[in-house]
């Protein structure tokens, strides 16, 4: 039987506040997408329950049990890199961190949550070089179910409580500081970073993600759970909640990531942003779903730099 447990406000609430029309630039590398915004005039109640106190009232229902459906590989930790373990919900899961080895003050760090359903050691340094040379504390964080951990694959819930631990995780190092913490996902990973986005109360200094403002033909393709249940779907995808974001967020997408939704589509997006205009950046990068990764990691280290 479907819970009554009433969902925090998504898009699909209906609103009596009073609208106007704006228009909004969202800037592209080569072109500029103009789109026009619905305002609203009044303000959102912070006093409502975070999109994580629903997942823990609600909880999930796996029909799969199981570890993450990808393959890891036992490789050794990069040079300059090390692993550790930072706990979650009960559990320790592994993460992969390097950390200036030379600083005379705390540094800015990268939260890089990793596309795929495992995490591979050699990728993630490789496509990081530029941030570890860059001087930033690195931090590539695995979830459960994945890489060797325990728990269960449970597809952007579980695993959206892990990343989030890992940030905490990584805001409490010596070597950073707590007000710099940065964190950019691609893929699953990025769909992760975009419900962390909604989320208050986590030291995120600015967030994103690469290809990842999936639909619900996503969750349905990949989740262990009932999707004809929409407490299983609605939760897992932030498209729903774009409304409550607390801070600004950039959703970078490749022009050829066939992965993604249409650019059509995307552009519609702000229209979800009541009453909160002017804190989701959409922003089109070259590339497909992977192609685009390396330009949109340089784009959100710029991004970073001019804000330091």
């Amino acid at each position: 039987m479907e819970s009554s447990v009433e969902q925090p406000a998504a898009t699909t609430t209906t609103s009596t506040t009073t609208t106007s029309t704006t228009t909004t630039a969202i800037t592209t590398p080569a072109s500029t997408i103009v789109t026009t915004v619905a305002t609203t005039s009044s303000a959102p109640d912070r006093s409502e329950k975070t999109l994580r106190d629903y997942r823990e009232l609600i909880g999930t229902i796996l029909t799969v049990e199981g570890p993450s459906p990808e393959a890891w590989a036992h490789e050794p930790a990069p040079p300059t890199w090390r692993f550790e373990t930072y706990d979650s919900d009960g559990r320790s899961n592994l993460v992969m961190v390097h950390e200036p080895a030379e600083r005379s003050h705390d540094v800015p760090a990268l939260v890089y949550l990793h596309g795929g359903f495992s995490m591979s050691p050699s990728f993630a340094a490789e496509v990081l070089t530029d941030y570890v040379d860059a001087g930033f504390t690195v931090v590539v964080p695995t979830y459960r179910g994945e890489n060797g951990n325990t728990g269960n694959f449970e597809l952007l819930f579980g695993e959206v409580n892990d990343a989030a631990a890992a940030i905490e995780w990584t805001a409490a190092l010596d070597s950073v500081d707590p007000d710099s913490v940065f964190v950019i996902g691609h893929s699953v990973g990025g769909g992760i970073a975009d419900l962390l986005a909604l989320e208050p109360n986590l030291p995120i200094a600015l967030s994103a993600s690469i290809g990842a403002l999936y639909d619900e033909s996503f969750v349905i393709e990949y989740g262990p759970f009932d999707s004809t249940r929409d407490q299983e779907v609605v939760p897992r995808l932030a498209v729903n909640y774009l409304p409550r974001l607390p801070r600004r967020h950039i959703a970078y997408f490749g022009t050829d990531d066939s992965y993604q939704a249409t650019v059509d589509w995307i552009a519609q997006f702000p229209i979800l942003m009541q009453p909160r205009p002017g804190l989701l950046d959409i922003v089109e990068v070259p590339g497909d779903h992977f192609d685009s990764l390396a330009p949109a990691l340089d784009r959100f280290r710029a991004e970073i730099e001019s804000s330091l």
